[in-house]
């Protein structure tokens, strides 16, 4: 009797987790697939080092306002993800997953929408570039930047399920 108990109580558990998962309604992904530098461009000037370039990358749906998952703090843009090259004038590209990524794979932005209600429409993505001279691999505080984009804002589509 106790094992067919225990055995019944796995089974309900299986059955509650797995009910649990099969009434998700979305899960929305949002990566970068490469960053490039279509010149060679040196920012620092001759016998003052190479470039150090670096792109910073905010996602943020427009129901529950979630935004990147583990963003580093501060910074030009808030709490972003980015990628940054040491050292390197150009020109370049560098496909995900690579070094120099934040996260590695370029996904930065991954949440699950259980209610139907809550999963976005849209979700829009701020991001700027820059030439950091910072001891970091990103400015704090864009005291020594240079060639900076201006912040760029982009709203696409959450494209919907068939």
């Amino acid at each position: 009797m106790k094992q067919t108990q225990t055995v019944l109580a796995w089974a309900f558990a299986f059955m509650l987790l797995f009910s649990f998962k099969s009434f998700g309604q979305a899960t929305v992904n949002v990566r970068v697939l490469s960053v490039e530098v279509t010149g060679n461009v040196d920012c620092d000037g001759f016998l003052l080092g190479n470039s150090d370039f670096v792109w910073e990358f905010v996602a943020t749906d427009n129901t529950l306002g979630y935004s990147n998952n583990n963003p580093v703090l501060f910074g030009l843009l808030g709490d972003f993800n980015y990628y940054y090259q040491n050292n390197n004038n150009g020109p370049y590209v560098v496909n995900a997953p690579a070094a120099g990524f934040s996260p590695n794979s370029g996904l930065y932005f991954s949440h699950d929408y259980v209610c139907a209600a809550d999963v976005p429409t849209q979700i829009t993505i701020d991001w700027r570039a820059y030439e950091n001279d910072e001891a970091t691999n990103y400015s704090l505080l864009g005291l020594f930047t240079d060639g900076e984009t201006a912040n760029q804002s982009v709203t696409m589509a959450v494209p919907a399920t068939p």
